[in-house]
């Protein structure tokens, strides 16, 4: 059986080298456009068609405060056992702006091993 995993996907803030700024408002548009979203190893597989998904964001919500953005998650068994182990041990997400109405959509969730995540301290809240 699958399991969810709850994570920390993304803060309010300005993040990463090149300063992309993530608030309350695109949040909300996250979450008024979403569909399930894909799961990559890294960001790059996430623009190539013939990568496989390793698992889907089923949900998100926003905390109380509206300042962080959290994802129901689940991964494939061999990645959630990489994820388990620590060998992808953080996450980003893409949330380019759609062209039809520019309204922010949650494109993919990356795992990430030896980069470093734009956001940095996100945390899985729990595991189902």
């Amino acid at each position: 059986m699958k399991r969810i995993r709850t994570l920390q996907l993304a803060r309010v803030g300005t993040w990463g080298t090149q300063s992309a700024t993530l608030t309350k408002k695109d949040f909300e548009e996250m979450i008024e456009t979403f569909s399930q979203s894909p799961v990559f190893l890294g960001h790059e597989a996430a623009h190539k068609d013939s990568e496989p998904s390793y698992g889907k964001v089923i949900g998100i919500n926003l905390s109380d405060d509206g300042e962080t953005l959290y994802g129901d998650v689940v991964l494939e068994p061999e990645v959630d056992r990489l994820f388990s182990d620590k060998k992808y041990d953080s996450w980003s997400i893409g949330c380019p702006r759609r062209k039809v109405d520019n309204k922010r959509v949650l494109h993919h969730l990356a795992l990430l091993g030896s980069t470093k995540p734009a956001i940095p301290n996100l945390r899985q809240i729990k595991v189902i």
